[in-house]
């Protein structure tokens, strides 16, 4: 089963909005509509998994072609805007594309990264597809490397970001300018505090 990669709002305790980038199993055209599963996977420690975990948990799946809102979600930039879910306690980000309004209907527990299954009971079109050019696609990768850090080896992370950064430099709009520089930022931050230095 392929895994869609989108953004994820649960909610915390105080019913404020969490926004997380989550690949997604079960998103296919055949299993996403109404009545369909979907499963989710966070790692340990995760306030999204602490969110889905509460009794009776509801959550909203977008997908989106927006790089900045991947990027925004990795650097702890997620002042979006919101509004309320239509069927479940939850919370929708207009500028996605599609939401998907879930409810957690099953969890199999595990140390490292629960398996948490969740039922679609309400699905809407937010926007149009406007599609990624490369550039945005290499945006949700390095999202993706980042949200690694702490679990991979750092020469690959640096290999694969280098790559990455010649397909943003010759492809990107200012969107994908704006969350590279974001991403550049934050594994920059991250270097200086292991200790590999941050260069310029």
């Amino acid at each position: 089963m392929k895994i869609i990669e989108t953004l994820v709002t649960t909610c915390n305790a105080d019913d404020t909005a969490h926004v997380a980038p989550f690949g997604v199993k079960g998103l296919d055209e055949s299993t996403a509509r109404i009545g369909g599963t979907v499963t989710l996977a966070p790692f340990r420690p995760s306030r999204s998994l602490d969110n889905l975990l509460r009794a009776n948990a509801q959550a909203v799946i977008h997908l989106s072609d927006n790089p900045l809102l991947f990027a925004g979600c990795l650097v702890g930039k997620r002042d979006f805007p919101l509004r309320k879910a239509e069927k479940v306690t939850g919370w929708v980000l207009p500028q996605a594309v599609r939401a998907f309004e879930i409810e957690v209907v099953d969890i199999q527990d595990d140390e490292q990264r629960p398996r948490v299954t969740c039922s679609i009971v309400w699905t809407q079109n937010l926007s149009d597809w406007q599609g990624f050019n490369r550039a945005g696609m290499a945006i949700i990768e390095g999202c993706i490397l980042m949200s690694r850090l702490r679990l991979w080896d750092a020469t690959i992370i640096a290999e694969r970001m280098a790559m990455l950064e010649d397909i943003v430099g010759r492809t990107s709009g200012n969107n994908e300018e704006q969350a590279w520089q974001w991403l550049q930022d934050y594994y920059r931050d991250h270097k200086k505090k292991a200790g590999h230095g941050g260069g310029q």
